[in-house]
């Protein structure tokens, strides 16, 4: 692929590099053997796990001998999202880079800055023999995105910092002071056929141009909710007395990710296909009005299908998948009465499918406070419970508190009001992080946090700012520096 980039910048010229390696989560075995290469390269320590996560290290500089160490950590994986009129598979296509308005984008798909400026960071630093600092450990972590198993199954006892820059982060002067805990629910059930029967015609549902985005950055903007919509769409229809039996369900791709669009085959009884044409369009007027401020791009279609289906769900299969995902509770559940605007506990409904007669479900929770979890999940499995589908939780991470003193973070601030003039924010943010883990296993740890500008990530917007990502590697060369 042709390079889009100044390429005499080696962060730049990093940050192309994984561009052309597929690293979604749980495909991140080439990128994790590139590091190994690369430390191999370069005389670097470097240890590789089963799970693929790794660590490379890299001696003091002349000076910086008796400073203590500091730790710098990213993950490589990214999230997978494409518009569906693409055509690219993330298991073997590169990323196709284009600038548009001073801004890094990808054709279609997101674009991995998130957290491939964190990876590109630690390596130009890696590379760079005239760089000056303390002894560095640099950790890179597999499947962030899905769950932070990697986080989970690093061996912590191969680290000695108890300093860490965290480089999975945006906006430059922020740094994440507490993150959220969560937790995956995951809910199934074997479904029942029969065939469609000749007075029903198959029509399809379909809801698309949402603005989708993180859901633990998003979850309080008001964000439309594909599969939520789609529920609420095949509710009313139920309720105006339409008789329909669903044929096939898919919407969202990731858990973690407010799902952008959804797409239902239904097959809906001859006499009541006109009243469903006219309900389906009510209610997409009702809900782009309520949409305008948040998702003006909504669009909502019904009709009968070209496609067609030759089977359908028996009726009460039909009537549990509609009343659990209709029931299914979504969005922010609680604020902090203590921190002004942060999300407590939240919940996003991200994926759904019907896929060999079976019905599955992703749910994805969040809160600050660990009990918020229980009690969330709790009314989640006992709905479940009552609509007769079985569940499983899974891939459970801690939070993080906030330290109300840390002098690494003070010398951090420091040095941005010295050098840029600013500020540094402190954040409380409701999206997870892996500095829970390194927390909760490294007694003592200090953290900060630095990215660059980076909007619309886990979208196929997504997009990143060049002149930000390379003012921030400089600021973190130069901290580097000081920190002799």
């Amino acid at each position: 692929m042709a390079r889009v980039l100044d390429q005499s910048k080696p962060v730049f010229r990093f940050f192309e590099d994984l561009c052309e390696i597929p690293h979604g989560s749980g495909n991140e075995r080439q990128i994790s053997d590139f590091l190994m290469a690369f430390a191999k390269a370069r005389g670097l320590w470097a240890h590789q796990d089963k799970a693929m996560n790794v660590i490379i290290k890299k001696p003091a500089s002349p000076g910086f001998e008796d400073a203590p160490a500091v730790m710098l950590q990213g993950h490589m994986d990214m999230v997978c999202e494409k518009n569906n009129d693409v055509v690219h598979d993330f298991l073997k296509d590169p990323l196709s880079l284009y600038i548009q308005d001073g801004w890094l984008r990808a054709r279609g798909t997101t674009l991995g800055a998130d957290d491939g400026c964190g990876v590109a960071i630690m390596l130009a630093i890696l590379d760079d023999p005239d760089c000056r600092h303390p002894a560095l450990e640099c950790v890179f972590t597999v499947e962030e995105e899905t769950g932070m198993a990697g986080a989970a199954a690093l061996d912590y006892s191969l680290l000695r910092a108890r300093r860490l820059v965290g480089l999975d982060s945006a906006g430059e002067t922020s740094t994440v002071v507490s993150s959220a805990g969560g937790l995956r629910l995951r809910a199934t059930r074997t479904l029942a056929y029969r065939p469609v029967p000749k007075d029903f015609t198959v029509c399809q549902l379909e809801i698309k141009g949402l603005e989708g985005g993180h859901s633990g950055i998003f979850i309080d903007k008001e964000r439309g909710n594909s599969i939520k919509l789609a529920a609420r769409v095949l509710h009313g229809l139920r309720t105006a007395g339409v008789e329909f039996y669903l044929a096939d369900l898919r919407g969202g791709s990731k858990d973690n990710a407010i799902p952008r669009e959804c797409v239902v085959s239904l097959a809906v009884q001859n006499a009541h296909l006109a009243k469903a044409e006219t309900t389906a369009a009510g209610l997409a007027a009702e809900i782009g009005e309520e949409l305008a401020a948040s998702d003006a791009g909504f669009a909502l279609t019904f009709g009968p299908s070209a496609a067609g289906a030759d089977r359908m769900l028996e009726a009460g299969d039909t009537q549990a998948v509609v009343d659990l995902l209709f029931l299914m509770p979504n969005g922010v559940a609680a604020k902090s009465m203590t921190m002004q605007d942060l999300v407590l506990t939240s919940d996003n409904v991200g994926v759904v499918s019907i896929q060999d007669g079976c019905f599955q479900l992703l749910v994805s929770l969040r809160s600050a406070v660990e009990s918020r979890i229980d009690e969330l999940c709790a009314r989640m499995t006992l709905l479940c419970d009552r609509l007769g589908f079985q569940w499983e939780t899974g891939s459970r991470y801690p939070g993080m508190d906030y330290q109300t003193q840390s002098p690494f973070r003070d010398q951090y601030a420091a040095y941005m009001r010295e050098v840029w003039g600013k500020e540094l924010c402190l954040v409380a943010g409701h999206a997870g992080g892996e500095g829970g883990y390194f927390v909760k296993n490294l007694p003592g740890l200090e953290l900060v946090a630095l990215g660059p500008f980076i909007e619309d990530v886990h979208g196929p917007d997504e997009r990143m700012d060049p002149v930000s990502f390379l003012r921030c590697y400089d600021f973190l060369v130069g901290f580097l520096a000081r920190l002799g």
